[in-house]
């Protein structure tokens, strides 16, 4: 499993890669996280968020807009994330972090939006990944 910051002229992007689809979806939000905050994080809290689509793509497009509106509403900050159930229609995961402290937290990119460029989850082989442009 892993991630990297990939170039893009006007935004933020990464490549994610993972040994399985659920995994793929965990290590997409700790990429999206660590652009926000790169350090410093405790798992305190957790946070269970249900998503529903017609494809893996919409399924982690909306986890991890979720995720993001849950930084942005509740301020709150995650680092660990773990797959409950992913079928084909339905993702849920629960992610674990703590509310936003600016005299502990610095955040390092806005992040405005998810978006669908460039989203195209591919499968094995060698493993599952795709690529995540966020709008800055």
């Amino acid at each position: 499993m892993g991630f990297k910051i990939i170039p893009h002229t006007a935004d933020a992007g990464i490549e994610v890669w993972a040994d399985s689809l659920a995994e793929l979806f965990e290590e997409a939000a700790r990429g999206m996280f660590q652009l926000i905050v790169p350090e410093g994080v405790n798992p305190i809290h957790k946070v269970v968020i249900e998503v529903h689509g017609d494809t893996y793509e919409d399924l982690l497009h909306d986890w991890l807009a979720e995720l993001l509106y849950k930084f942005e509403v509740d301020k709150q900050l995650f680092c660990k994330f773990k797959t409950v159930e992913l079928t084909d229609k339905r993702y849920i995961g629960e992610a674990y972090g703590e509310p936003y402290d600016p005299n502990r937290h610095v955040l390092e990119l806005g992040i405005k939006a998810v978006t669908y460029h460039r989203l195209k989850i591919q499968e094995p082989p060698p493993n599952w990944r795709t690529d995540l442009i966020f709008d800055t």
